[in-house]
């Protein structure tokens, strides 16, 4: 088969080059750092990993999808509520939406909650990848991740050191930092400051992919070159409006490309 010569009448000849498929090695899950592993951390990761399933992958498959509710009703049955945290309220405190359970009750939810979002959509939560298949998420990320156990708290008698420990967790932090803005990203990419996260204009690159996609043969004669498409206008405003009606679905791969939060961060 390999170096074979096919003849196609529309298409033209082409030779087909084929090799034995080599499968991927087998690698480790990737390491967290040690600041993953603290409650506030998990906490936090959870409504993050959450917020991924219900307000972007969940959401795009329409109406019936409810695999998060299912997990937390799984979780509850399997850890049961005896666990429950008992935390003391302050006087006057507005009680906000939040993650609410045990400690292990939390770890086990968003556990299976990432690899829901693996399994499922091939996204990897804490490399912030969207992949197309389960073979792209698997050369990226083979096996996932796992968490270290939780820092220890250092010791009072032991003078701290400026460096390297503080500058190691300054990198951490700023990681993290980076990490979690990925994540928002993903899932309200409309409150985001693009460009203070290191992005561009959307609406520029969209405008520039515009003028780029038409073509002025004479002044009334505006030809629209979007994808395969070939029709003919009198004005460019005529040209503008059938590429922002008729060709919607090019605009919003230009924009969500923009929006990416693995090109962006």
């Amino acid at each position: 088969m390999d170096e074979q010569k096919i003849h196609d009448d529309i298409y033209g000849d082409f030779i087909v080059h084929a090799a034995i498929h080599t499968p991927v090695k087998e690698q480790p899950r990737k390491a967290l750092a040690e600041s993953y592993s603290t409650q506030e951390s998990l906490i936090r990761d959870l409504r993050l990993a959450e917020a991924s399933a219900t307000k972007k992958f969940e959401k795009e498959l329409g109406e019936g999808y409810q695999g998060i509710a299912r997990i937390k009703a799984y979780v509850a049955k399997l850890v049961g509520s005896d666990h429950a945290m008992v935390v003391e309220e302050e006087e006057g405190v507005i009680k906000e939406e939040s993650v609410t359970g045990s400690l292990e009750q939390i770890k086990k939810t968003l556990d299976i909650v990432v690899e829901y979002l693996r399994r499922v959509y091939s996204f990897c939560f804490y490399c912030v990848s969207e992949n197309d298949s389960v073979h792209e998420l698997q050369r990226k990320c083979f096996a996932g991740h796992f968490r270290r156990p939780p820092p220890q708290e250092s010791s009072t008698d032991v003078k701290p050191s400026i460096f390297p420990l503080q500058y190691g967790m300054l990198i951490i932090d700023s990681y993290m930092k980076s990490w979690e803005d990925k994540v928002n990203l993903l899932i309200n990419p409309e409150e985001a400051d693009i460009l203070k996260l290191g992005g561009v204009n959307v609406e520029e690159v969209v405008e520039k992919e515009i003028q780029a996609a038409m073509t002025k043969e004479a002044d009334d004669r505006w030809r629209c070159g979007v994808k395969k498409c070939t029709k003919l206008f009198l004005e460019e405003k005529f040209v503008r409006s059938h590429i922002q009606k008729r060709h919607k679905d090019w605009l919003d791969k230009i924009s969500s490309e923009v929006l990416s939060p693995t090109l962006i961060l």
